[in-house]
């Protein structure tokens, strides 16, 4: 993924978190990871969103393109 290619170029000080969120309808997820920023004092940003699962509807739910 995109996101992997650049965390292998920050520095090794700077930190990368994985968040898995189970949230309600109309949760921002940048918004959500923006409050954190604030609220712990850190900057921070997202690489990466990926929705596993929407209402009745999952990802195993899904069929590949081909």
């Amino acid at each position: 993924a995109a996101w992997q290619r650049i965390a292998k170029q920050l520095p090794a000080m700077l930190p990368l978190f994985h968040l898995e969120a189970t949230v309600s309808k109309r949760t921002y997820i940048r918004a959500l990871v923006r409050d954190l920023s604030q609220t712990l004092t850190i900057p921070a940003t997202t690489f990466s969103i990926v929705r596993l699962k929407n209402g009745a509807y999952s990802t195993e739910d899904c069929t590949p393109q081909t």
